[in-house]
């Protein structure tokens, strides 16, 4: 299993995903040091966002290094407690 850190991820990808305005408009916070890989393609991580008047709710996702590109894997949103993402996480990356 290949690993990269967050800071490799930011240093290579050009989107918006990670920028300040966009994390504050979504009050987002990115989970873990490092992210992994079954191909050497696809970096899984997890994500939160808060919505006004909402709980804070879970995202995996996953940074696509050919494309260059973040994607959601699971739904947007689709877990209540980050430990129940994490898991998710873990079962597609066969852990």
């Amino acid at each position: 299993m290949q690993a990269l850190t967050f800071n490799e991820i930011w240093n290579n990808y050009n989107g918006r995903f990670f920028d300040t305005e966009t994390m504050k408009f979504w009050n987002s916070r990115i989970y873990g040091t490092c992210t992994y890989s079954k191909d050497k393609n696809l970096y899984y991580f997890v994500t939160s966002e808060k919505a006004v008047m909402s709980d804070r709710l879970y995202t995996v996702r996953a940074y696509n290094k050919k494309e260059n590109s973040i994607v959601t894997i699971s739904d947007f949103s689709a877990f209540k407690y980050k430990y129940q993402a994490v898991n998710h996480m873990n079962k597609l990356l066969g852990m």
